[in-house]
């Protein structure tokens, strides 16, 4: 629950009315603030909570439950301030420690999604090139929003078709391709 965290006053001082005698902290729970640019604000006031990332704890992952967004930015960034209250049993989230904080700013239910590298760009034209029956066949499609290593494909491609993601820019439409690896997600392609 509290932790006394500092004793300001000795045995004997003499302590002037106001004056801090001791600093008790409450650990069960902390805030989290962190700076939204103007152009995120209208995007947060909907968010209801947020993943809170700590580093220093080896990566602790936990929910952040919104219980400020200001109304004015503070200090030259422009920043508004969203405060999170974050629940910490243990106590391991200690004051001052950084938190890393993941907002959803907008869902797209059913999206198509693909890893950017796969995209090649020749002029205003984007394609990737998929593979079927062992033939490299390449695909104009249009693209979305960006989130990350990934891209949103708003036309040209359909789920289920397997993009090819490595060696693809040196491929030519209708060119023979021998498929060595299916990953579903693109991050395998590390993994022997």
């Amino acid at each position: 629950c509290c932790l006394l965290n500092e004793i300001n006053a000795k045995q004997g001082n003499f302590v002037a009315v106001g004056d801090p005698v001791a600093r008790i902290l409450q650990l069960d729970q902390v805030k989290v603030t962190v700076g939204i640019p103007e152009s995120d604000v209208a995007s947060i006031f909907d968010l209801d909570k947020a993943d809170v990332i700590i580093e220093a704890l080896d990566g602790l992952l936990v929910t952040g439950h919104k219980i400020f967004l200001s109304r004015q930015p503070r200090n030259l960034a422009r920043l508004y301030n969203l405060e999170l209250r974050v629940p910490n049993p243990d106590g391991r989230i200690l004051p001052g420690m950084f938190a890393r904080v993941e907002l959803v700013k907008q869902v797209f239910n059913r999206a198509l999604a693909i890893p950017l590298y796969a995209v090649i760009t020749q002029g205003d034209d984007r394609f990737v090139y998929i593979e079927k029956e062992s033939r490299a066949k390449k695909r104009n499609i249009k693209l979305g929003v960006l989130v990350g290593w990934q891209v949103q494909v708003t036309s040209g491609l359909k789920a289920g078709e397997r993009v090819i993601v490595v060696g693809h820019r040196l491929l030519d439409d209708g060119q023979l391709v021998e498929v060595v690896k299916n990953v579903n997600d693109p991050r395998e392609i590390l993994k022997p």
